[in-house]
Formats: C-alpha cells, sequence, structure tokens
C-alpha cells in the first residue's frame, strides 16, 4: 500500500487472475491513482474491471506499443498538474 500511496501511476496486469492484484487495484482506485491495467489476450477479467479500458497483448511486442502509448498519455497529464 506504501508503494502505491507514492505513485503517480499503477500499472496491474490480470493475465494470471491474481487476487492480490484485484485487491491492490481497488485500493489505488480508491486513492485516485491514474490506473493502466493490462492482460494477456483472452484472459477472463472479473468483477467491475472489466468495464475499465485493459490493454489486451498477444506477445511482449504488442505488450509494449500499448505501453509506450499509456505511459507517455500517463506523463502527460501528470507533468500538466
Amino acid at each position: 500500500m506504501d508503494e502505491i500511496d507514492k505513485a503517480d501511476v499503477v500499472l496491474a496486469d490480470f493475465t494470471l487472475s491474481p487476487s492480490n492484484v484485484y485487491f491492490e487495484l481497488g485500493y489505488a482506485r480508491g486513492c485516485k491513482k491514474r490506473i493502466i491495467q493490462t492482460a494477456r489476450k483472452a484472459t477472463h477479467l472479473e468483477f467491475d474491471v472489466r468495464n475499465w479500458r485493459t490493454i489486451f497483448y498477444r506477445n511482449a511486442t504488442e505488450l509494449e506499443k500499448g505501453l509506450e502509448s499509456a505511459l507517455n498519455d500517463a506523463y502527460a497529464e501528470i507533468v500538466r498538474r
């Protein structure tokens, strides 16, 4: 929780459907953190997480491309503050 409190952006990957990621993401959302969600294609997203923008990827190249764009957007938003 301390690391989330210090973060400007939180990256959450749901590929293996880890329970702790769902918990940590909920905490980060409650703290109004900027969230970037990722998951390997065909990953079933649980709960309301499926309603939030998620970068789905098939391989590392697709993940890198999606993250580059999302991180650039997040950085631009942080700089504007």
